[in-house]
């Protein structure tokens, strides 16, 4: 009998632990692509419904990565590139569950440019 009790119990446990549903789950990543010939610096910053605004900034690299984002689908994301020297050419990417989603470019930017929006 317990042994028949162990072999209900076991399914009926698993089955309520907490699974995420692919179909709503958004892995979200951030990359910078500086191209020009310069080296000029700038400023990234991104955020997210429930997330924390993530600032970086004095970047000079050719290209600048963020670590991934667990999000939902249909969470409002916001990506910021930010440059005060009118010498860089960068371009934006932003990948959703590994796969671009949407890229801008800037050219000689003295200001800043913005991918915003909610995830597909």
């Amino acid at each position: 009998m317990k042994r028949l009790l162990i072999l209900f119990a076991i399914p009926l446990f698993l089955s309520s632990c907490k699974k995420d549903d692919p179909a709503t789950e958004a892995r979200v990543s951030y990359s910078v692509k500086e191209t020009s010939q310069d080296t000029p610096t700038y400023s990234v910053s991104y955020t997210a419904d429930g997330k924390a605004t993530k600032s970086v900034g004095g970047l000079s690299s050719s290209q600048w990565d963020s670590e991934t984002v667990h999000l939902k689908r249909g969470d409002f994301v916001s990506f910021n590139v930010s440059s005060s020297s009118p010498d860089g050419d960068f371009i934006l990417y932003v990948y959703l569950n590994g796969v671009l989603w949407e890229s801008k470019e800037m050219h000689n930017p003295n200001g800043n440019v913005t991918i915003s929006g909610d995830l597909p």
